[in-house]
């Protein structure tokens, strides 16, 4: 028995040694290649793993509209008159659980009316990226931001953390924004849209699939065992096939990612969007701030945080550049759907643009703040609809 673990072991071992390699390969050949090629060249390609994973995305979403049309066509023949209809039933159940969720607008957001300012230099930013104005806009205590696509009409969600923003300069509020706008201009949102739909069924899947759920202990005795193995089997499928669809997607996701920064740095300017990217490092410090903020008083919280944005605005590019400067851990993982930001860094300062084409005067900042702590102090909370890490998000683009 001993022997037999030994020997799975190694051959764990070696996997990972494996794909650690492979990692630190791919991430230095792309970012090698992105700094000997021209901007155009950070424009979405069509790739072989990308049509994989779109051929696997539609084999998900394939399978599901069969199950939809196998169990109706069955209801509709037999009427509820025999058992077959008991097992049609059984299959909308599971078509209902694994049943794509494109998700929904947000209930509570910043309306137009209310934020008239902010509004209006989003709507500015986006036209000045060419693409379409925004619909919603929402509000979380996070230290970051993202852009959404959710529901059947595609409706074009902005979300902002309040504590990145009030932590930003005036530039570099421009590069966030036009950050996450750029995820709609490339179009990386729509792809990723209906290939994380299929990930979430695919681990639907897997959820529901599991043998500790089918069979509790005791359950049928030695006759389960079998079964077991064949729902074991089953399950652990369709959550490498899921696995599958994420590293498929991987060189797409990151070079949109680079893509993004660069259109930012266009309307926002080079300095300030590695500015801004390099400030995403101290995302674990406010993060932990937030974590044992229940053990201060208001006022000592504040303090804490003023403390933080004070370091994190008087360190420099310089010093920005070499916080972020990725570990080997950080190169080496193929589950990480962004580049590390040193790289990212490196490459806005290898193809700097031109002059920012877009500026947020301190006018429209104090507007903008003033309608932002309005909503807030009337609603006497902040709209927390997102969570902290943004991973696997359907549809959704984080910094």
């Amino acid at each position: 028995m001993n022997s037999l673990k030994q020997y799975i072991d190694r051959i764990n071992k070696r996997g990972k040694a494996y794909f650690v390699a492979l990692a630190q390969k791919q991430n230095n050949r792309m970012l090698d290649q992105l700094l000997q090629s021209e901007p155009s060249a950070l424009r979405p390609k069509l790739t072989f793993s990308l049509i994989l994973a779109g051929l696997l995305a539609t084999l998900v979403h394939l399978t599901s509209t069969i199950l939809l049309i196998s169990a109706l066509y069955i209801l509709y023949t037999y009427h509820l008159t025999s058992l077959l209809s008991f097992f049609a039933l059984l299959l909308l159940g599971i078509v209902w659980l694994i049943r794509p969720r494109f998700g929904k607008p947000p209930k509570e957001y910043l309306t137009r009316t209310e934020a008239p300012t902010l509004y209006n230099f989003v709507d500015v930013v986006s036209d000045a990226m060419n693409t379409k104005h925004i619909d919603y806009i929402v509000l979380s205590p996070i230290y970051n931001a993202a852009f959404a696509l959710v529901g059947f009409r595609l409706k074009r969600v902005l979300y902002i953390g309040t504590s990145l923003w009030e932590t930003l300069t005036l530039d570099e509020r421009v590069a966030l924004i036009g950050h996450e706008l750029a995820h709609a201009v490339n179009e990386d949102s729509i792809r990723s849209r209906f290939i994380f739909t299929a990930y979430n069924t695919l681990m639907t899947w897997f959820s529901i699939l599991r043998p500790e759920k089918l069979f509790p202990p005791g359950l049928l005795g030695i006759i389960s065992i079998p079964l077991m193995f064949l729902y074991y089997g089953i399950s652990h499928l369709a959550r490498w096939a899921a696995i599958g669809l994420i590293f498929l997607r991987w060189n797409t996701s990151r070079r949109a990612e680079y893509l993004a920064d660069y259109l930012a740095s266009t309307v926002g300017g080079t300095q300030a969007t590695r500015r801004m990217l390099g400030k995403l490092y101290y995302q674990k410090a406010f993060n932990f701030l937030s974590k044992t903020s229940q053990y201060n008083s208001p006022a000592e919280q504040q303090q804490r945080v003023e403390q933080l944005r004070s370091h994190i605005n008087t360190t420099s590019l310089e010093g920005l550049e070499q916080i972020n400067v990725p570990s080997d851990e950080e190169i080496s993982r193929l589950d990480l759907t962004h580049p590390p930001i040193g790289y990212r860094m490196k490459l806005l300062k290898t193809h700097p643009a031109l002059e920012p084409k877009l500026v947020l005067t301190p006018e429209q900042a104090e507007k903008i703040a003033a309608e932002i702590g309005t909503v807030l102090a009337r609603e006497k909370r902040l709209l927390s609809v997102y969570d902290t890490e943004f991973e696997f998000k359907p549809s959704r683009s984080g910094n």
